[in-house]
């Protein structure tokens, strides 16, 4: 009887040993998982810090005088372009991990306001921010009096409507040069002109037509070429036919 109660007593010290022992597993594994959520927070929050510090940058960087003058016309910045010594040095002390190779800063001119692509690479990963900034136009305010007309000139600052919707523009160039998506207001006309190396350009088509209206909802416009011999043959057998 004496040997029973013993291994009953081995037994319960065993269970009890192998309780303590999941419990010390259970509790490690939160712990870590803790670590690695907070980790990620971090980084996470680190990459939004960056976007936002360069893209406020960009915004007193860019104005009038060194946007594109065309409207769809895109012009791209090495990100070392637009900050300064100072903030470059900032960057490099708080953010190491920066692929400068590989960030760029892109400014679109649309009909009233201009937009600022932010795309920076960090830590391996990459991400982007787009900004759109009004442009200030001076106008010409007439004013007229029983004696006299009179004409002065103001400037007005064109805001757009926190409310005014914009529509997303993507383009197939179908073997062109790759462009980025813009976004544009209402019955805004696309004027951008792709790039294919031996082919010329005849326009934008969508669903098999040619695109030639303002822009009234999201579209993916596709490219259309012809090679430039094609398009010389074509000219030279008109000509000939002509005379």
């Amino acid at each position: 009887m004496y040997q029973e109660e013993n291994n009953s007593f081995q037994w319960l010290k065993l269970i009890l040993r192998l309780v303590i022992v999941l419990l010390v597993v259970l509790l490690t594994l939160k712990f870590v998982f803790i670590i690695s959520s907070n980790s990620l927070g971090k980084k996470d929050t680190t990459f939004e810090n960056n976007l936002k510090y360069i893209d406020n940058i960009s915004k007193e960087f860019f104005n009038e005088k060194n946007i594109p003058k065309v409207i769809g016309e895109t012009k791209e910045y090495k990100i070392e372009d637009v900050l300064s010594k100072d903030q470059i040095g900032y960057m490099n002390k708080n953010y190491n991990k920066i692929d400068y190779e590989n960030s760029y800063i892109k400014v679109t001119r649309l009909e009233n306001e201009y937009q600022i692509k932010t795309l920076l690479t960090y830590n391996g990963e990459t991400n982007y921010i787009n900004s759109f900034v009004n442009i200030e136009k001076e106008n010409t305010t007439i004013k007229v009096s029983t004696t006299k007309i009179k004409t002065t000139k103001k400037k007005v600052t064109t805001k757009a409507a926190t409310t005014t919707k914009k529509f997303k523009v993507s383009f197939n160039t179908n073997g062109g040069e790759v462009l980025d998506d813009i976004y544009v207001k209402a019955n805004t006309k696309i004027t951008i002109i792709p790039k294919r190396e031996g082919y010329e350009f005849i326009g934008w088509y969508y669903n098999g037509e040619k695109f030639t209206k303002g822009i009234d909802a999201d579209y993916i416009l596709v490219a259309k070429w012809v090679k430039k011999w094609c398009a010389e043959e074509m000219i030279y057998q008109s000509s000939f036919f002509m005379n």
